[in-house]
């Protein structure tokens, strides 16, 4: 993963925030990790691999829907390979002083208010309430005008009554100011461990390719992330074997072998721990939208 890129958006002509349908053929060229000063609501209409907001590494497919914080670095990386899932989507990216006026004066927008203070940590909505709102997230795209601030503000209000889930850790939003030097390091991390899940991954290791002692590299990753480093080792390697689960025909002791398990007891205990089931109830479909994330 390269480094967090710091982007600078540009709104929409004769608008004030900006609202696009995009497509290609891999987020990774198209939709690196980065970050702006614009709230981003993001809608994956076709596409499905691993998500990355903050310190939260997930699953995705169609349907997911996120609302990122100012200043979250976050992306998303499509499963190659599948030319029937190249990603499809729409973004909706705005500055939170735009809507201040209305914040700030009309009682009826508190909902509002709560709703941008928890997408600091990065939101994720039931695929449901998707489905619902896809007429109204597309219409924000396609439209302009005083009508498309209408569209916004509804996608808003109806998310606010939602809630949604928060991903990155509490910890991650504290400690996270955007320094380079501290969001190059993470890049390198995601990228060391999404690079060698099939093999033995330490601290010492990561520590090396950082030129930091194991013990200096063990208090920067919890302090930024608020999570130890072989949690989200563990995280990335499910989240892999869960992909393979639904995408391939393989044998769940092979799986359990290229993301890294020598011992399938470890796997089935981290692959319940993490999903909710064991990973035979898994590929035969005994899972929810929620366990996928």
């Amino acid at each position: 993963m390269q480094s967090a890129i710091v982007e600078h958006i540009v709104n929409n002509q004769y608008s004030s925030f900006h609202a696009a349908h995009r497509q290609c053929a891999d987020f990774a060229s198209e939709h690196a990790w980065h970050c702006h000063q614009q709230l981003e609501l993001t809608w994956i209409i076709r596409s499905q691999g691993v998500r990355y907001v903050g310190d939260h590494v997930d699953y995705y497919g169609p349907g997911d829907l996120v609302l990122c914080g100012a200043n979250l670095p976050h992306c998303w990386r499509n499963q190659l390979g599948d030319n029937t899932h190249n990603p499809e989507w729409i973004t909706i990216q705005f500055a939170q002083p735009m809507l201040q006026p209305l914040l700030a004066t009309l009682p009826e927008t508190e909902p509002l208010v709560r709703l941008l203070d928890n997408a600091q940590q990065g939101l994720v909505f039931p695929t449901a309430l998707c489905q619902q709102l896809a007429p109204v997230l597309t219409a924000t795209a396609q439209t302009s005008g005083l009508q498309r601030f209408i569209h916004l503000l509804q996608l808003l209000d109806t998310l606010a009554q939602n809630g949604g889930q928060q991903l990155a850790s509490l910890g991650y939003f504290k400690a996270n100011h955007l320094d380079g030097t501290h969001l190059q390091r993470l890049a390198i991390i995601h990228d060391y461990i999404s690079s060698h899940l099939a093999t033995s991954i330490t601290q010492a290791d990561i520590a090396q390719q950082l030129g930091m002692s194991a013990s200096a590299f063990s208090k920067f990753f919890r302090a930024a992330t608020g999570q130890t480093f072989m949690s989200l080792v563990k995280l990335l390697r499910i989240n892999e074997a869960s992909k393979l689960l639904l995408t391939t025909d393989q044998r769940i002791t092979d799986i359990a072998l290229n993301c890294g398990y020598q011992h399938t007891s470890h796997f089935d205990q981290h692959f319940k721990e993490l999903k909710g089931c064991s990973p035979s109830e898994f590929r035969q479909g005994k899972h929810t939208a929620e366990n996928l994330r």
